[in-house]
């Protein structure tokens, strides 16, 4: 399972993350971590890299449901409560899901989604 920085690196090698929005996110993630309530103003202007790589570094790679071990390959960012629902897509309402769980889930709450299991 990879650090966030290494994580970060992988983006940067893959094109998809610039040197400059590394070097953000790893801020935000020291915010994060030392001043929450700071950190949420800055949040709001993450993008799907930069959101990915605060989940990772919350959560880790697991599954949020099933804890299956992901990779970059396999991961689904997946919208705790459901944006159908009127949920955001903030950092605090995304997670890692595998395959099975996301395309399952839908656009369910977590709490339908195991009463149907």
């Amino acid at each position: 399972m990879p650090t966030v920085t290494e994580f970060l690196r992988q983006l940067l090698k893959q094109g998809r993350l610039a040197q400059a929005d590394m070097l953000d996110v790893l801020a935000v993630y020291e915010e994060i971590r030392y001043a929450p309530s700071e950190a949420a103003k800055i949040r709001g202007q993450l993008n799907r890299s930069e959101a990915v790589a605060l989940i990772v570094a919350r959560d880790g790679w697991a599954c949020r449901y099933c804890d299956t071990q992901l990779t970059d390959a396999t991961a689904h960012v997946d919208h705790i409560h459901p944006v159908s629902r009127l949920g955001t897509n903030d950092p605090d309402n995304l997670c890692l899901a595998c395959q099975p769980c996301n395309l399952s889930k839908g656009a369910k709450t977590v709490t339908e989604w195991r009463a149907q299991q």
